[in-house]
């Protein structure tokens, strides 16, 4: 591990309040207020923070958040490489459960941003793509990760149609960095 990468995992979080709910840390706190703004201009973008523990392989875990509406357990860390036990437990939860996809949210930079989406593959495993990004279902109302974007929504009556990338989610992303806490 280079002194760099080592540095990286040494950093200790900030906890934050945000919405009466104190996070972990600040980047959490960041998706949380992405969410929300989400939520409050019109998508499905609820969200559980920290809502079920679990033990995964004997050793206690507990994901960051449950985006019900997109059936998706998320996983906040500053970068892909920060926490590897940590991504190797919410991967185990994820393979364990075979219920839920995965998505491992990353630094909230300016840009594109693309994620890491797992998903369980039906034999105990996962499969996996490190290049999905958010969109909006072609009737505008639903929120989801994909690694493209599918055609029609098999939850509203739009069957035509790409997904779509939406204003919404560039100016969620955006407030959520520029948004200050505790002030």
């Amino acid at each position: 591990m280079t002194t760099t990468e080592q540095a990286k995992r040494d950093l200790k979080a900030i906890p934050t309040v945000f919405d009466g709910l104190r996070y972990r840390s600040r980047l959490e706190a960041r998706y949380a207020v992405a969410f929300k703004y989400m939520w409050d201009h019109g998508l499905n973008a609820g969200l559980l923070y920290e809502f079920q523990g679990f033990e995964v392989d004997g050793v206690p875990y507990l994901a960051d958040f449950l985006l019900p509406g997109q059936s998706l357990i998320a996983e906040v860390k500053p970068a892909l490489d920060a926490d590897p036990d940590g991504v190797a437990r919410w991967t185990a939860l994820i393979e364990a459960r075979g219920k839920e996809r995965g998505v491992l949210l990353t630094d909230m930079h300016a840009g594109s941003l693309e994620f890491l989406l797992i998903g369980p593959d039906g034999k105990g495993g996962h499969w996996e793509d490190d290049r999905a990004a958010w969109f909006v279902c072609p009737g505008g109302y639903h929120l989801d990760i994909h690694p493209y974007p599918p055609i029609g929504c098999a939850r509203c009556p739009v069957t035509e149609g790409y997904w779509y990338e939406d204003e919404r989610i560039a100016a969620a992303f955006n407030h959520a960095r520029s948004y200050r806490f505790g002030r």
